[in-house]
């Protein structure tokens, strides 16, 4: 508690003296802040990626933290983070506001070289956001913003009740608390989030499970970046060094694999897997004159990192790899929190040209307790190991070509350097015009793995025992119009999880976005893959045999999005599933849903959403996307027959402060409880509050 009042305090003193000299952010920009994004995020994602709903808002928190990006004041390397823009359209942005500032998204059409259909494609990525306050020095266009959130569902698990003499299994109450301070300027960052999970003990004022603190600096001299506490890294093509949020093949079609790195930045989200803590630096070095002209620069990047993970005991001194969940609820789950010791050094040397580039990527992992690999969830073994990468990537008019190749080392493949290794190539372009595709091909090899890996691929996370290739495109073939699609194929050279034999499969996609007129959008989407399955029959001897077969999905949506009035926002939305595998039986899904954004007043708005949902079984389950609190995403999975209901309520006193409350209730006609274990809770409804506030200033 003290952490959280020395920081409010210091911010109020620093921007204090100064509130009425100049103006603020309005309401209304911030009312409607991240909303657009946080939900085009939240439909593109498969939820089915993340282990459990903590990674995915995690993700999306990392994912708002680079977007939307500022078009006034972002650097040329954040503007290269924007999905479509090219190294030209980001010299012309620059050029452009060196002369003037944008006073809005809609101002990019003025930019020479970018038209109507350029703006529409970058809008959900940009912003500009109101005057902060323009002090001299580090302290230059300073902001503020705080985040003080309290979650609970409704009635308690079976976890939280004490059965007889027993205690509850879940040692904390069934609250989710959650905290976020942070200080911003041109050139210096600070950050303290703290977090109390669900069955987590909270002993006020310092018991929050988990908390993440940095201080940054970012400069244009010789050192662009510097960060102490914790912090991101990405790096090429992630094949090597990816620690935060990368987009998957819910993606933008037609970019998905090629990732965009941004090297270090500071850490602020409550994720407690993916990230370092240490210090890290980025440095711009002198360019040797040999090197050609002025357009060259070489980066380097240095990181070290030491932090305690938490992971299962098997015998005498020897774990399971690092645990994935974020939880620690349970006595076991107490016992075995950070008992184990992670180290990371790692570097990057990137030669940047306007139209080139080239970079070197090396990282050592380590722990210091020996590991033996999970049967199911991880092969991560050994205690040690090492990986490297090259990466390149090349522009020349509309035309990108990128790729990465890399090497891992570890004492088990000393005597066979060097080791495993990963590569992914692809090239992407924009011709003819209204015309976006790419294409890519990877191959990761079996013993291939690194902790802080994440590649493009089937799945998501560490690259690993896979090969395919992959066709996204983006057309515009009238104004209004917008058809996306991808074909991904996928080979699994050894055996995947519980497997005996190598697989492989193929998934494509379609969507057809049609504008009407301004306010009237409407969506059709199809999905569809095909896997290879292993299930297991009956012989007429009644003996056990192992089979191979496939798995199919095909999932449907048609949506339409009316704006009815500048304060009515309607969305209709039906999905439909059908799943089927050798050796079972055919499964449908179908869920109906509507959401309705009242916005009577520019200070007050209200979000009401309902859904009736039917499925089959879990197979053919649905998701379903519900507007929620700021920087949360709830993406509810559907299975069974029942429905559905949310409202979320914003308020804004004041320019600086939003209070938001939401309630959500389920409720099934299928079933006398919800959940299982020790998640059970009685009855068939499952109702959730939350209740946040935000301060900007």
């Amino acid at each position: 508690m003290k952490m959280i009042l020395t920081l409010s305090i210091a911010a109020m003193v620093l921007t204090g003296p100064i509130r009425s000299a100049y103006p603020q952010t309005t309401g209304q920009e911030t009312m409607q802040d991240n909303a657009e994004l946080i939900q085009h995020f939240s439909q593109s994602l498969d939820p089915d990626d993340f282990e459990n709903p903590e990674d995915r808002e995690a993700y999306i928190q990392e994912l708002m933290d680079l977007f939307p990006v500022d078009l006034n004041s972002a650097l040329r390397s954040d503007l290269l983070l924007v999905p479509g823009m090219t190294s030209r359209l980001a010299d012309a942005i620059i050029t452009f506001r060196s002369g003037q500032r944008f006073r809005s998204v809609e101002d990019l059409a003025e930019v020479p070289g970018i038209g109507s259909a350029t703006v529409e494609m970058l809008s959900p990525w940009v912003t500009v956001r109101g005057s902060r306050y323009h002090l001299s020095g580090w302290t230059r266009n300073i902001g503020v913003q705080q985040f003080f959130r309290y979650q609970q569902s409704f009635p308690m698990a079976a976890g939280y009740a004490q059965s007889g003499d027993e205690s509850p299994h879940y040692i904390g109450s069934p609250a989710r608390i959650y905290h976020r301070q942070t200080i911003t300027s041109e050139v210096l960052s600070a950050n303290l989030t703290q977090v109390k999970l669900p069955g987590e003990p909270y002993a006020a004022p310092y018991g929050f499970d988990f908390t993440s603190a940095h201080l940054g600096y970012q400069g244009s001299g010789i050192v662009r970046r510097l960060v102490i506490g914790d912090y991101s890294a990405r790096f090429g093509q992630g094949l090597v060094l990816w620690s935060s949020a990368a987009f998957g093949k819910g993606g933008p079609t037609h970019t998905a694999p090629y990732r965009r790195s941004h090297g270090i930045r500071p850490y602020s989200s409550s994720g407690q897997i993916r990230f370092f803590r240490g210090a890290a630096v980025e440095a711009a070095l002198p360019v040797p004159n040999r090197l050609g002209s002025s357009g060259h620069e070489i980066v380097v990047s240095v990181l070290h990192s030491a932090r305690r993970r938490s992971a299962a005991e098997v015998s005498g001194d020897t774990v399971r790899p690092p645990s994935a969940s974020p939880f620690h609820r349970t006595e076991a789950e107490r016992e075995r929190r950070n008992n184990i010791r992670e180290s990371v050094q790692g570097a990057n040397i990137m030669w940047r040209h306007p139209n080139f580039g080239l970079g070197l990527t090396w990282v050592n992992f380590g722990l210091d307790r020996p590991v033996a690999p999970h049967p199911v969830s991880s092969p991560l073994g050994g205690s040690t190991h090492q990986a490297w990468g090259v990466d390149a990537s090349m522009h020349y008019g509309s035309l990108r070509i990128f790729g990465e190749h890399a090497w891992r080392r570890d004492n088990e493949l000393a005597k066979n350097w060097p080791g495993r290794t990963a590569w992914i190539a692809g090239i992407m372009g924009s011709y003819p015009e209204g015309t976006d595709w790419v294409f890519a091909m990877r191959r990761y090899q079996p013993g291939y793995r690194t902790e802080f890996a994440s590649g493009f691929g089937e799945g998501s996370g560490v690259p690993a025992n896979q090969s395919g290739w992959y066709a996204g495109m983006r057309l515009r073939p009238a104004d209004g119009l917008q058809i996306s699609g991808f074909l991904d194929r996928f080979q699994f050279p050894v055996p995947a999880r519980n497997h005996l034999r190598p697989g492989e499969g193929w998934e494509t996609s379609l969507m057809v976005q049609y504008r009407l007129r301004p306010g009237l959008e409407y969506l059709t989407a199809i999905r569809f893959k095909l896997r290879s399955i292993e299930y297991e029959l009956l012989d007429d001897f009644n003996r056990r045999q192992r089979l191979s077969g496939t798995s199919e999905r095909l999932h449907a949506r048609f949506q339409k999005n009316w704006r009815a009035h500048k304060r009515f926002f309607l969305r209709s939305r039906f999905d439909t599933s059908v799943t089927s595998s050798t050796g079972g039986i055919k499964s449908r899904g179908t869920a109906v849903s509507k959401s309705v954004r009242w916005h009577p007043v520019r200070l007050f708005r209200v979000d009401i959403g309902w859904s009736f949902f039917d499925t089959d079984d879990f197979s053919s389950r649905l998701y379903q996307y519900e507007f929620d609190l700021t920087m949360v995403m709830t993406s509810r999975m559907l299975h069974g027959l029942g429905r559905t209901s949310y409202a979320v309520i914003r308020w804004q006193p004041f320019s600086w402060a939003l209070l938001e409350f939401k309630y959500a209730r389920m409720r099934y006609f299928d079933r006398a409880v919800v959940g299982s274990g020790h998640d059970q809770t009685p009855g068939p409804v499952r109702s959730e509050t939350g209740l946040q506030l935000r301060v900007s200033y």
